[in-house]
Parts: structure tokens; C-alpha cells; sequence
């Protein structure tokens, strides 16, 4: 088990670091060390639950505990397998991309089950998201610097891909660093996943080295979320650090919370007019502006699109064949209108319904009278995470984060366990 869970861990970390467009060229082919790492590790993990009874059992138990979540997710992803063989007009890609959103969604979350089982290996974990975070910073950050995309340099300029991960990187004559994602709100999105976790950090580890990696998190997560340029990501911090600071301030009198929410909430709003001013005075002067675009191709998706999910309600068009079905669009900045269309109603039901249950499992986990209060809060923390993220969604729709999100749902899934256990061997005592 050690060889897998490193091999996990390695996974994690690569997943963070490494851009999926960036390969290691070996003779006449191109190599991606994720798909390398998952492919070893997909035999390993294979070998491990057909070897030892013990990783079966453990499996089994979680599945019992968690049946309809884990029913959900399935029914989920297999909903993009019908949908490229019932509704696609390229069942290839479709086909493939259903695969691969298999392999990198729910097959992450089952070796976080698998290989995380135990409170130290939560913390190991932890330490190597915190530091994959830093070279993901580190690179925005030489970003910034350079005025353009680091690993541009890596691919071949005249390819598509090279096209592909500058288009729109560009905002008012300054570059939107992406790091080592596709896309600069890919890299906005994973930080508003990991802004509330580093409160937690803060407050409640005792060891004070994670403390400090956490703190400065804090500080460098808006930096680099300013350099990205996303005015929705800047907002989720904000409301994040409202919610969280709602939590922690159990013990001041209501009033004063009232207005220490309102004082951010008032200091946000003239940061943001003052940082934004230029473009709101051609906005006012002009009539346009540099959020015009974007805004109004939100506003053409949603017209084209959902008409367009009414016409194939059942399984959709097929995975990346969604922005087939919008003219003079190349690609849908809505995830549930990207579902609508790929899977159909049908999929975006059963996603909403996915989304309810993970919060749910998320507040089961807290609310638990079996664990230590202290590590248990991290739950509530990760429920504005989650819940941040599903807002984001409204507005992207590009999923790289969702590989660490279905890797905290299997943790949490795993720690319920621990609890449940913990709370029998009590009673039995």
C-alpha cells in the first residue's frame, strides 16, 4: 500500500504542477507524465484489491456508508458514455473525453479512499497540495514577470495548442496569468477551492511550520487571484472570508458581527471602485468596456443554449459537443449549461442532485458526535469551499479543479468511517 499511496500522492502533485498540454517529447511520440502516473497506478491499485482482502473490505464499507452518493456519481459519469453513444455526432471524442472524466473524477476519488486512512495521511496530503500550491504561485508570479504564459516556450508556437492557451489571456493590454492550468480561471477556481482550507490551517493545526505555509497562503492567494484578472474569483474570496469570519467570531455579540461583515464587505466594494476606475469611466464615457465581451457572451449562450438542450433533453449532445449547438461561440462559460447540452437534462439533474448530497455528506461529517471537535471543523470549511466552487461554476466551465474535489469527498468519506468506527469501539467499552 505504501508504493500506491506514494504513487498517489505523486499523482496529486502532478495534477497541480504540471499543465496537461505540456508533454515530454520521447522519439516520435509525446508523453504526459499524469497519464503515465494514473496508468501505473490504475495496475497497482488493481493488483492491491484483487491481492489483499482487506483493501475489499474497506471498500466495501465506504460504499455501504455512502450508497447513494456513490450511485449518484456513477449514474453521473455514465450518463456522458450514453450521451456520446445515444447523442453525439463525434462519438470518438465524446467517448474518449466521457473516459477521461471517469479516470480523472471518481477513479481519483477511489484511490483517495484507497491510499488516505488515517489522520496523518490527511496531513501528509495536505502538506503536498500546500506546497504544489506554491509552485503553482511560484510559476503565476514568473508570469507576471514575463508578461505571458511560462510554458508557452514548450509547445510549438505554430500549434494549435500554442493558440489555444493564449486565446483570451489578454485583458486591457495586460496578460492573465494561468500558471499551470488551461486557463486563467481554471487557476482562479482551484485557489477559491483552497482559501477557506488555509483558515482551518491556521486556526487549529498545532505544528506552527503548517501554520505558517497556511498564513501565507492567505496573503498570496488574492495577489495571484488579482493576476489572473477574474472579478468573479476576487468576489468568492471576499465572500469566503465573510462566511469564515461569521464562524470564527462565535463569541462577539451580533451586532458587532453585523458590522464586521459590513465593513469588509463595504472596504471590498472601494477597493474594487478604485482599482477598476479607469475601466468604469469608459464604461460611463464610452458606453464599453473591457468585461463587455465576456458579459455579452454569457447572455448569447444562455439564448442560444437553452433552446438548444430542449431539443435533445435526454442525453445531450456529447461531451465537447455542447458549444457545437451555440453559433459564433467556441466555448460555453457555464458548467451546468455545458452539462445541459453534453448530457442533456437528464445530467444536469442528476449534478444538481450530486452537488446537494456532497454538501450533505460534508455537514454529516461535521455534525458527527464521534470525532474531535477541533480536526472535525475542517468540514465546515470545506463546505464553503464547495459551495464557492459550485457558484464559480456559473461562469466557467472548465473542471481541472474537480480531480482534488472528488479526492477531499473521498477523504471525508474515509474520515466518517473512522469516526463511525471510533464511536462503536466507545459504545463497546
Amino acid at each position: 500500500m505504501t508504493i500506491g499511496r506514494n504513487l498517489f500522492l505523486l499523482l496529486i502533485m502532478l495534477s497541480i504542477i504540471w499543465p496537461s498540454y505540456v508533454v515530454i517529447v520521447v522519439g516520435p511520440i509525446g508523453v504526459n507524465p499524469i497519464r503515465i502516473v494514473l496508468l501505473c497506478l490504475l495496475i497497482i491499485w488493481s493488483i492491491s484489491f484483487f491481492l489483499f482482502g482487506n483493501l475489499q473490505r474497506h471498500i466495501r464499507i465506504i460504499y455501504k456508508q455512502n450508497k447513494v452518493l456513490i450511485l449518484l456519481i456513477t449514474a453521473f459519469f455514465l450518463q456522458g458514455i450514453v450521451a456520446a453513444i445515444l447523442g453525439s455526432a463525434n462519438k470518438s471524442v465524446s467517448l474518449s473525453a466521457a473516459i477521461l472524466q471517469i479516470l480523472y473524477f471518481p477513479v481519483f476519488m477511489l484511490f483517495a479512499v484507497s491510499y488516505i486512512r488515517s489522520l496523518r495521511h490527511v496531513v501528509i496530503f495536505s502538506v503536498v497540495v500546500m506546497i504544489s500550491l506554491f509552485i503553482a504561485e511560484a510559476i503565476a508570479l514568473l508570469e507576471v514577470a514575463m508578461n505571458g504564459s511560462f510554458f508557452a516556450q514548450y509547445v510549438d508556437a505554430a500549434s494549435k495548442t500554442a493558440e489555444q492557451i493564449l486565446e483570451g489571456k489578454v485583458r486591457d493590454g495586460r496578460y492573465r496569468v494561468t500558471s499551470t492550468f488551461s486557463n486563467p480561471l481554471s487557476f482562479a477556481e482551484f485557489m477559491v477551492l483552497l482559501y477557506p482550507i488555509c483558515f482551518y490551517v491556521v486556526r487549529q493545526v498545532k505544528k506552527r511550520l503548517y501554520r505558517n505555509l497556511a498564513a501565507s497562503q492567505i496573503v498570496l492567494i488574492p495577489i495571484c487571484m488579482w493576476f489572473t484578472g477574474s472579478r468573479a474569483g476576487l468576489g468568492l474570496l471576499v465572500l469566503s472570508l465573510v462566511w469564515i469570519l461569521w464562524l470564527q467570531s462565535g463569541q462577539v455579540i451580533r451586532a458587532q458581527r453585523v458590522l464586521l461583515v459590513s465593513l469588509v464587505i463595504c472596504a471590498t466594494l472601494i477597493l474594487g471602485i478604485i482599482l477598476e476606475l479607469d475601466r468604469i469611466l469608459i464604461d460611463i464615457l464610452l458606453g464599453t468596456g473591457g468585461a463587455e465581451g465576456s458579459s455579452y457572451a454569457r447572455l448569447l449562450q444562455l439564448m442560444y443554449g437553452i433552446p438548444a438542450v430542449f431539443s435533445s433533453p435526454l442525453y445531450g449532445y456529447g461531451i465537447h459537443q455542447g458549444a457545437e449547438q451555440i453559433p459564433y461561440l467556441n466555448a460555453i462559460d457555464n458548467y451546468y449549461l455545458t452539462v445541459a447540452l453534453e448530457k442533456g437534462l437528464v445530467g444536469l439533474i442528476l449534478l444538481l442532485f450530486l452537488q446537494k448530497r456532497m454538501i450533505r455528506l460534508l455537514k454529516k461529517a461535521y455534525s458527527s458526535d464521534a470525532g474531535h471537535r477541533a480536526w472535525q471543523s475542517i468540514f465546515q470549511y470545506l463546505i464553503i469551499s464547495f459551495v464557492m466552487v459550485f457558484i464559480f461554476e456559473l461562469i466557467v466551465s472548465i473542471t481541472e479543479v474537480y480531480s482534488i474535489m472528488y479526492v477531499l469527498l473521498g477523504i471525508t468519506m474515509v474520515m466518517i468511517s473512522l469516526m463511525d468506527l471510533q464511536k462503536r469501539i466507545k459504545h463497546a467499552m
